[in-house]
């Protein structure tokens, strides 16, 4: 990292402790699966503050997300 940017590394220069040399990484799929989040519990989701949005990542799949207030988030609303 140099001030706010995120730079390159040569593979040299990869610290060894991180494993990451001999690791291979799928390549990004052009053609997405869909992704769900489980629907048990799906009634926590319904209180949101504004939504949906919808972003395209740099692999080309989407995301459908949606924003709520910290106290009505569903991680946070299931535990009452």
């Amino acid at each position: 990292q140099q001030g706010n940017a995120l730079l390159a590394i040569k593979e040299n220069q990869v610290p060894s402790e991180t494993n990451l040399i001999n690791e291979e990484l799928p390549a990004p799929s052009r053609n997405p699966e869909v992704y769900e989040v489980d629907s048990a519990g799906q009634e926590l989701f319904t209180d949101y503050t504004s939504g949906p949005y919808t972003a395209t990542l740099n692999d080309c799949s989407k995301v459908t997300y949606y924003w709520y207030k910290f106290t009505d988030q569903p991680s946070i609303k299931k535990y009452n």
